[in-house]
């Protein structure tokens, strides 16, 4: 089949793949680094988001933008609720978290006072 007839870009094909595998590099090495920093922890949701927004732009010169926009309506109908999912929990662990931290603090705060040494009478 010929792009006339598929309504596929077969030779944008073999110039997208290799250029979604660099970038699919780079951004694996960006999450690490991030990840090592401390900075990703509740933002996996965005990580998968990202990552599939770059698929779907590469997909966009193969398949043509009208189609790569139905398949984002796609993604975004399904991935829309474990994205808010994904907040949800996070925030709720947040909230549980400084709970706690509080629940904690005023164990802390009621405890008797150490015991202190007698002294000797030798």
């Amino acid at each position: 089949m010929n792009h006339a007839t598929s309504g596929v870009n077969w030779d944008a094909l073999w110039v997208v793949l290799p250029v979604l595998l660099l970038a699919g590099l780079a951004f694996n090495a960006l999450i690490t680094y991030l990840s090592r920093q401390g900075h990703t922890e509740g933002y996996e949701w965005l990580e998968v988001v990202v990552g599939t927004l770059f698929t779907l732009a590469g997909a966009a010169f193969v398949i043509g933008p009208v189609p790569a926009l139905i398949v984002l309506a796609a993604f975004a109908a399904s991935g829309l609720p474990m994205a808010l999912g994904a907040i949800y929990r996070y925030a709720r662990k947040q909230a549980d978290f400084r709970a706690f931290l509080r629940q904690l603090g005023k164990s802390h705060d009621q405890a008797p006072p150490p015991a202190q040494p007698r002294p000797r009478n030798d």
